[in-house]
């Protein structure tokens, strides 16, 4: 669980600097 959480969090951090939208990543991740 914890993995996962740090996984978003750096999926978000990314997204904050690269621009691409979040919900993106989270669906990537999701899957």
């Amino acid at each position: 669980m914890l993995q996962r959480i740090l996984a978003l969090t750096a999926a978000i951090w990314h997204n904050e600097h690269t621009g691409q939208p979040v919900m993106r990543s989270l669906a990537a991740y999701d899957h």
